[in-house]
């Protein structure tokens, strides 16, 4: 065995003694087996018991590491070069390093205190190393669920800028990530401003809160976006993670949910009032008929009563479309060709429309087959071409009806609200002064009219929509101020309906 005295002076120096008996790091002096001038092995001079404590190790002194650990050359190379360049060079290292034939990992001081020897300061690290793997594969994991989330993720410093974001909220934005890193709340957000984005920060707790906001995209448009924030703390530091929802579908849902119960709830009062009022106006009209009966024709009591007796008729009419509206009038449906009854109201309306209005129809479809209610179906008709017509003013202007069919893929059916696939396209156009954008979200709602006290009743075209979607399609209109107006109706198109028995 050789001596350490001399150079570590633990022969003669009781405290030095102590002292490597009992610190808490291992170590090792030993002297490099250089074959060469390349380290080949290495003899263990010295350990304390702490080396023997972490390595598990034991009655190493005097001996060679490769007798014992064997196989340790072969495995961990890296180990020899590391030791015998600090012998060679003087200069000491320190580093990191996992032993195979161990299966530790080590972190080590070492340095050369006389020729062909060196001390080893070490401490076992692996329950470290395995923690730190399993922090990485977490935050490896986290970092795969925020740049994979549906929503728009980001996370922002307490003065309201922005730290991190994943691609889905730059998306939403229009920025790209690094764009985003520069931006504060306010860059994007409509409805706050610094101060009330600060002042929420500072109030916001762990808890979080949830709210619904408008923000701005780097190209000016704004949507609503439902935002969900929590406080974090990481490493002493405060950060708000923000999690954001755009709700514009959301909020066009509730709107139509609203609209459908509106809708319901006037559909019902008016089929109560309208059944009440038909009765009271089925007696106005049968005494009426009687009293022509007893009146000279010729005489002014009769000329008067002729005018009680037609506004009785125009009263039952309207009658008849608050009964349409409430969809109380029961109806036969039946597959049906749409072809000869739009023929059928064109030449009605070509008769019945000034000299100067120039009709035109357009059927690019031969084999228009829908189910429906043929009735219904004319009063459809006759309601956007009355209403086109009327746009008019009774100008010179051009009313044009097309027919065709078409398919509809999933995106424009969803926008719809229908399912995809073969329709038949109703549009009904025509070249007047157009419907102001400011009410044309409005011009469906009953009751609702542009027109002039007692020019209309405002039930045309809710009564078209109803009776439209009573036939499980859809109508839409597009119209821009001098441009006129164009209706487009919507009904699913069926095969072609089989001739009847000996046709």
């Amino acid at each position: 065995m050789e001596p350490t005295a001399g150079v570590l002076r633990a022969d003669d120096d009781p405290a030095y003694r102590f002292l490597l008996d009992n610190m808490l790091n291992g170590f090792a002096y030993c002297r490099m087996v250089f074959e060469e001038g390349i380290p080949q092995d290495f003899i263990y001079l010295y350990v304390n018991p702490s080396f023997e404590k972490q390595t598990g190790l034991k009655d190493v002194v005097g001996r060679r590491v490769s007798e014992v650990v064997p196989g340790i050359r072969e495995q961990d190379p890296e180990l020899f070069e590391r030791y015998g360049r600090v012998v060679l060079s003087g200069q000491p290292e320190q580093f990191e390093l996992f032993v195979q034939a161990l299966a530790m990992w080590f972190d080590v001081s070492v340095y050369s205190p006389t020729a062909e020897h060196f001390v080893a300061v070490f401490n076992v690290i692996t329950e470290r190393k395995r923690m730190e793997q399993i922090l990485r594969e977490e935050s490896d994991r986290r970092r795969t669920l925020f740049e994979h989330s549906r929503d728009g993720l980001c996370v922002i410093g307490t003065d309201g800028r922005v730290m991190e974001v994943n691609a889905r909220f730059a998306d939403m934005l229009g920025y790209t990530p690094e764009e985003m890193r520069h931006l504060y709340i306010w860059d994007w957000d409509v409805q706050w401003g610094r101060e009330e984005v600060l002042s929420a920060i500072h109030e916001l707790g762990y808890h979080g809160r949830t709210l619904v906001t408008r923000h701005r995209r780097k190209d000016g448009t704004v949507y609503p976006v439902e935002v969900s924030t929590c406080k974090l703390a990481w490493q002493g530091c405060e950060m708000i993670l923000a999690s954001h929802r755009e709700i514009t579908q959301q909020l066009q849902q509730q709107a139509q949910l609203r609209q459908v119960v509106k809708m319901e709830a006037l559909g019902t009062l008016a089929g109560g009032i309208a059944h009440d009022f038909n009765n009271i106006l089925s007696v106005i009209l049968g005494y009426t008929e009687l009293l022509f009966k007893q009146l000279p024709r010729e005489g002014q009591s009769y000329r008067d009563l002729l005018e009680v007796y037609q506004a009785g008729l125009r009263a039952r009419d309207l009658v008849a479309q608050l009964l349409a509206f409430s969809r109380q009038t029961e109806g036969e449906i039946r597959p049906m060709l749409l072809d000869p009854l739009l023929k059928e109201v064109v030449k009605f309306l070509r008769v019945v429309a000034s000299n100067d209005m120039e009709i035109n129809l357009h059927i690019k479809s031969s084999a228009a087959w829908v189910m429906a209610d043929p009735s219904q179906i004319h009063q459809i008709l006759m309601n956007l071409c009355t209403n086109a017509i009327q746009a008019m003013e009774g100008r010179a202007g051009c009313l044009t009806v097309t027919l065709e069919e078409v398919a509809l893929d999933l995106q424009t059916a969803d926008a719809l609200h229908l399912s995809p696939g073969g329709y038949i396209l109703l549009v009904v156009g025509d070249s007047g002064p157009g419907i102001p954008l400011e009410i044309q979200s409005r011009i469906f709602d009953p009751f609702f009219t542009s027109k002039a006290i007692g020019q209309g009743t405002g039930l045309g075209l809710s009564v078209v929509q109803g009776l439209v979607m009573a036939h499980g399609g859809a109508v839409e209109v597009e119209s821009k101020p001098g441009e006129g107006a164009r209706f487009r109706v919507y009904l699913r198109r069926i095969s072609p309906a089989p001739p009847h028995p000996g046709a």
